[in-house]
């Protein structure tokens, strides 16, 4: 613009200006349950709204399909289906979904924006916590694709939430290369995800694999560090941006390592500190696990506390009717689904065996989540009544007590072999199982 007046380059400026986006719908307007308060921005699938419930119990962010250039009805649809069967607290809770007035939407938990972090330690804490997002997805076969400081949100109490699962995919199963993804930004066609940090293959058709997002982290990492990253950092940033997916870390826990081994040269002198104090309390510990405390230690190692929502049916109405036989039949039923929080305990068996000679007690009341791939080996009861999600992985239950007595309820999701290896087979014990007719689940008695 060299020579050009000021006012000539403000002109300039101003035809290249982007246009503001009206919302398209008015606060105060209502879907379903919900009446909006807010337009907080447009998203990859619709526009997002602050709303509360009619009755004002509840707060929500309301995604609205909307017909406009670069809102994908798929991508509106997988996300819906996505969040519905969410059971981990690192994605947003689900409030349910409906179309009103030709209108699709569904409700989710309403989020704070985050600040990144700028320090060392600060950067650690936020990856590795971003990371436990990530892995849940990705030990279900899902890639998130479009990971940036804009889908990283958090909770009133603190915690890191992923938002943003529209472009979630499954991991191929074939090999070989496929068409690129594309979506609509400002009018232009682009690879599926964000420019400034997708990864090459997103452009080029190449096969979207979990070192996609291994990508996006690096990209992250560096954005905290203003795109200078210390030398700690340097080559966390350039192994994980690599341009070819196979000199990337080799999956998230990889990458975690890197992360927390940045400055494993400079704690040294710290280990060798901490290790006199190990030395110090090894005999008293010594002294308790052989007296029966290995199993309690190994126990606790595997649970981490969780803060999730379930979903549960509730009937609304029935409408009886009298069929051909003179007998009342339910001719229709109307079911709802509501979410409610519960705290439970996720254990993780990361692929390996775990055998445990003294009996688990569950806690009455609470969800556990025994997630595979592995196994698990042990007496387990409830004096109470305690809920067993069981997803990809085999348990062998030595307890003594009949199924329907022992106060635990098994929840199978899939790929789940369970043995009740002190029983013999009892008509009853299916009132202990839900969803049993999962594909590729089984259970045995006496083996």
């Amino acid at each position: 613009m060299r020579g050009s007046r000021t006012g000539e380059f403000e002109s300039f400026l101003a035809r290249r200006a982007p246009l503001a986006t009206p919302a398209a719908f008015r606060d105060g307007e209502t879907f379903g349950e919900w009446r909006i308060t807010a337009f907080l921005g447009m998203g990859g699938g619709g526009e997002v709204y602050c709303a509360e419930r009619i009755d004002g119990s509840v707060r929500a962010a309301l995604k609205l399909q909307v017909s406009r250039e670069g809102a994908s009805s798929l991508r509106f649809e997988r996300e819906v289906a996505v969040l519905s069967a969410n059971r981990y607290p690192f994605f947003p809770r689900f409030f349910g979904a409906g179309e009103d007035r030709g209108c699709r939407y569904y409700a989710m938990e309403l989020l704070e924006p985050v600040e990144l972090p700028r320090t060392d330690a600060a950067v650690a804490e936020f990856l590795i916590e971003v990371c436990g997002a990530v892995r849940a997805l990705h030990r279900h076969g899902l890639v998130h694709r479009d990971i940036k400081p804009q889908n990283i949100m958090r909770r009133a109490n603190g915690e890191l939430v992923l938002i943003d699962l529209g472009l979630v995919k499954e991991i191929s199963k074939g090999s070989g290369r496929a068409a690129a993804s594309m979506t609509i930004v400002e009018g232009k066609p682009l690879g599926a995800g964000t420019p400034r940090y997708a990864a090459p293959e997103q452009f080029t058709g190449d096969e979207v694999t979990p070192a996609t997002d291994i990508h996006a982290l690096g990209m992250l990492a560096n954005e905290c560090f203003l795109g200078r990253p210390p030398r700690a950092w340097q080559r966390i940033v350039v192994e994980s941006t690599s341009s070819v997916p196979g000199r990337r870390y080799a999956d998230v826990d990889d990458f975690c390592r890197a992360v927390r081994r940045r400055h494993r040269g400079r704690r040294v002198r710290v280990a060798l500190v901490a290790l006199a104090a190990i030395v110090s309390v090894a005999m008293a510990v010594r002294a308790w696990y052989l007296g029966g405390g290995a199993d309690t230690l190994a126990w606790r190692a595997l649970c981490e506390p969780v803060v999730t929502n379930i979903v549960e049916r509730q009937l609304v109405y029935e409408k009886p009717a009298t069929n051909d036989f003179g007998k009342v039949v339910v001719a229709k039923r109307v079911l709802r689904e509501v979410p409610k929080e519960v705290r439970g305990t996720l254990v993780r068996l990361r692929g390996g065996r775990h055998e445990f000679a003294e009996p688990l007690r569950l806690e009455s009341g609470r969800h556990y989540w025994i997630v595979g791939p592995g196994s698990l080996d042990a007496d387990i009861e409830c004096d109470g009544k305690a809920f067993l999600h069981l997803d990809r992985c085999e348990l062998t239950n030595r307890s003594r007590k009949p199924v329907g007595e022992a106060g635990v309820i098994y929840v199978f999701a899939k790929g789940v072999r369970i043995n009740f290896a002190n029983l013999a087979p009892d008509p009853r014990w299916r009132s202990a199982m839900e969803d049993y007719d999962c594909a590729y689940n089984q259970v045995k008695f006496g083996e």
